[in-house]
């Protein structure tokens, strides 16, 4: 037999379960697993590169948003001379312009690395953040090359490059390696410099010889 305060016990919940009646729950959200980009949490809609994109469309002139955010994520927007070829040149001919610039440039790293054995610029203490190494089948790509075939073609890679060079004048060949070392006068200052139309219509003329060489 029930006790009196089971019995009270037993109302109470009646009156509760009737109190409740009309009313719909919220329904609880399921929690979401955090993804991690570089080791830290970053929430699900984040992409870590617009930072560093808005950067790029506050020094160009551009609002930051997803449109222009993408405006300015060409890898030549990287640095200066490609924000000079940006504001002064069609897509087609900042992708030539920038092919001559970025081949002309490895050519001079891998010969002072490979034969030299130097850097060009001095050695930093920062400790450069890699990303996570992926797995993916590099078969078709792997260099079968031997060390001395290395050097040599880094040679000679080089050579072709300093042969173009030697078609323009003193003036532009300083201009450019200045541009390639990061040293000398702006190119961009919320706009191209008259120097950095300098360096552009100098490598203008490095692309055109070398196309034709």
């Amino acid at each position: 037999m029930a006790s009196h305060a089971e019995k009270r016990r037993k109302k109470q919940h009646a009156r509760a379960i009737k109190s409740m009646a009309g009313f719909d729950l919220a329904p609880v959200p399921r929690r979401q697993e955090q993804t991690r980009e570089g080791g830290r949490f970053v929430k699900t809609q984040e992409d870590p590169r617009n930072a560093a994109l808005n950067v790029r469309c506050i020094r160009f002139g551009l609002t930051p948003n997803r449109s222009n955010r993408h405006k300015v994520s060409g890898p030549h927007m990287a640095c200066d001379i490609g924000f000079v070829m940006e504001a002064c040149c069609g897509d087609r001919e900042v992708s030539r312009l920038w092919d001559t610039w970025q081949g002309w440039g490895a050519a001079e790293r891998a010969y002072r690395l490979r034969y030299l054995g130097q850097a060009e610029t001095p050695a930093s203490s920062a400790i450069a953040m890699l990303p996570e190494p992926m797995q993916t089948d590099e078969g078709h790509t792997i260099d079968t090359r031997s060390p001395d075939e290395r050097d040599r073609d880094a040679v000679n890679n080089w050579m072709r490059w300093r042969g173009s060079l030697g078609f323009l004048s003193s003036h532009e060949q300083s201009l450019l390696q200045a541009a390639r070392r990061e040293v000398g006068p702006t190119l961009w200052d919320a706009g191209p410099t008259s120097h950095g139309r300098e360096v552009l219509n100098a490598l203008r003329r490095l692309a055109d010889i070398a196309e034709k060489r």
